[in-house]
C-alpha cells in the first residue's frame, strides 16, 4: 500500500478526497432527481436526507473526513462544491453552518450508537428539518 503513496497522511487525503467528490455526487444527482423548480424545503428535505444517508453508508469514511481539520493539500474545489449547494438555501451564512452543524451532531451520535431505544432518531431529524424551514431565504 505505502508503495502507492507518500505516507499515511496521503492515504487519509485521497480518502477524504474520494469521499468528499462521492457525496457531492451523489448529491447532484438526487438534487437533478428533484426537477427543474423544487421547492427550498424540499431542496432542504433531500439534503437532509442525503448527509444522512451517506453518514449511514459510509461511516468510517465519514468519521474521516469530519474529525480533524481538512488536510490543506486537499483540492479546494472538493469541498467548496458540496458546502456551495447548502449555503444557497440561506440568507446567513451563519444558518447554514448551524444547520450543518446540528445535522453533524444527529449523525455522529447516530453513527456511534449513543442514543438509547426510548430517542426516535427519525424524528431528531424531521424536528431539524421543521426548523430549519422557518430559516429559508
Amino acid at each position: 500500500l505505502y508503495k502507492q503513496f507518500e505516507s499515511k497522511a496521503d492515504i487519509e487525503t485521497q480518502l477524504i478526497e474520494i469521499g468528499f467528490r462521492l457525496q457531492g455526487d451523489t448529491t447532484q444527482r438526487a438534487l437533478a432527481a428533484l426537477g427543474p423548480s423544487p421547492s427550498r424545503k424540499t431542496v432542504l428535505e433531500m439534503l437532509v436526507h442525503a448527509y444522512r444517508d451517506f453518514g449511514a453508508r459510509h461511516p468510517q469514511l465519514y468519521r474521516l473526513m469530519h474529525e480533524r481539520p481538512l488536510p490543506s493539500s486537499l483540492p479546494s474545489d472538493v469541498y467548496e462544491a458540496r458546502a456551495t449547494t447548502y449555503r444557497g438555501l440561506f440568507a446567513e451564512h451563519e444558518m447554514g453552518v448551524s444547520l450543518w452543524t446540528w445535522a453533524h451532531g444527529l449523525l455522529v451520535l447516530e453513527i456511534a450508537g449513543r442514543y438509547g431505544p426510548e430517542v426516535d432518531i427519525d424524528r431528531l431529524w424531521e424536528i431539524l428539518i421543521e426548523k430549519a424551514t422557518v430559516e429559508l431565504n
